[in-house]
């Protein structure tokens, strides 16, 4: 998986399949399980997001370094420094009609606020009132 020549800002592919981009370079991830992303539905429908169906994941890409993991929910992941995050194309979102490919954009990416979601700080609010507590063990 290769990102292409015409890839936006140099890490999302216009067309094709997706591609493995790490982390840290151009933004962190935060990635939630579906079962719990999908009860903060203003983020799920406003905000463009990767979702993966192998494994259920929702994926929102957040500045680099802007969030510290004791701020995130214990179901709640946030890659960064290297960690690989499957980019689909920008092509690749959920229309009202037609299955979407299996890992794909909620909205398009290269809409208004772009693909990466800045500041993150409602999500954060939102997936916490959500999900539940921080993570265990990990000081605030």
């Amino acid at each position: 998986m290769a990102v292409s020549e015409d890839a936006h800002d140099g890490w999302l592919p216009a067309t094709g399949g997706p591609v493995r981009v790490r982390a840290g370079r151009w933004w962190d991830a935060i990635r939630a399980p579906l079962v719990h992303a999908w009860v903060v539905p203003e983020w799920v429908a406003h905000v463009p997001a990767i979702v993966s169906r192998r494994p259920d994941r929702l994926t929102w890409l957040v500045p680099v370094g802007c969030i510290v993991l004791a701020d995130l929910p214990a179901a709640v992941e946030l890659l960064r420094d290297g960690e690989d995050v499957v980019v689909p194309p920008a092509d690749a979102y959920r229309q009202a009609a037609g299955t979407p490919p299996e890992t794909h954009w909620t909205l398009p990416p290269l809409g208004a606020g772009g693909p990466v979601m800045d500041p993150p700080d409602a999500l954060i609010r939102a997936l916490r009132a959500a999900v539940g507590d921080r993570h265990a063990g990990v000081p605030a």
